[in-house]
């Protein structure tokens, strides 16, 4: 009994004694954050955006009455009618109604906004 005193107490001193100063120390592999949001443009960046989140729905098709995000001048109609784009798919993440959007493509579209949505 006694030996296994000693061995549990031995064990508890060598698992106690183990100490990371940082997370680094534990996993050095740093992962690379591949989402870009220099150099945006509409038609690369953003549009494929509203194309795959938006408009697949049946939401904000050509004519719909929740605004046509088809097209550039649909899409700035809302920014421009109280910048609701940005408060439903960014700061509410209501938008769109399936999921928020990733985070990814919120940072796009919070750069492509705070860049004035130019039509570039």
């Amino acid at each position: 009994m006694k030996k296994i005193l000693t061995l549990l107490f031995g064990a508890m001193l060598v698992l106690t004694a183990c100490e990371y100063k940082n997370i680094e120390e534990l996993r050095p592999i740093k992962l690379v954050d591949t989402c870009t949001t220099d150099s945006l443009t509409f038609q690369t960046d953003i549009e494929p955006i509203f194309r795959q989140d938006c408009n697949n729905s049946g939401c904000h098709n050509s004519g719909s009455s929740f605004g046509d995000f088809t097209s550039y001048a649909g899409i700035k109609a809302k920014i421009d009618d109280n910048d609701k784009i940005r408060r439903r798919a960014i700061i509410e993440q209501t938008m769109p109604d399936a999921a928020p959007l990733p985070d990814c493509e919120i940072r796009k579209l919070t750069a492509w906004l705070d860049a004035g949505a130019p039509n570039n």
